[in-house]
């Protein structure tokens, strides 16, 4: 095996062999156990980080309230491919980290990242 950028920590770790051009990971489905899924890099169009946050603080981050920014915030990583098709590589704790190293990876392979924000749950109003 090649150089190897690993992003994640086990079981929910995503390899990304550089040399093979190969993204390795498990795919998790709901009550059924992982199964080892492999995508060739060339059926990548990109990476796609998903930051998910909560209405609470969607509001303060448009504020640019600086100590929610520094917070801790999960994330989804998904693999946009070619034919329009778009595969959940793994859900992670920290978005800061997941991007640094998807970053890595995406530089290696020659494809981009592009990162959104996703607004989870429903805000409660006060009555």
């Amino acid at each position: 095996m090649g150089e190897v950028v690993k992003i994640g920590s086990f079981p929910k770790r995503v390899a990304v062999d550089t040399d093979r051009r190969v993204i390795r990971y498990m795919q998790m489905r709901m009550g059924v156990l992982p199964v080892p899924r492999s995508m060739p890099a060339d059926q990548v169009k990109q990476f796609r980080i998903r930051e998910l946050v909560t209405p609470l603080e969607e509001v303060q981050l448009q504020n640019r309230n600086v100590e929610v920014q520094k917070d801790r915030r999960a994330a989804e990583l998904w693999l946009d491919l070619k034919d329009g098709q778009s595969e959940l590589l793994g859900e992670f704790e920290q978005a800061g980290l997941l991007l640094m190293s998807v970053h890595e990876a995406a530089q290696k392979l020659n494809v981009p990242v592009v990162s959104e924000r996703a607004v989870i749950g429903q805000m409660q109003l006060a009555g």
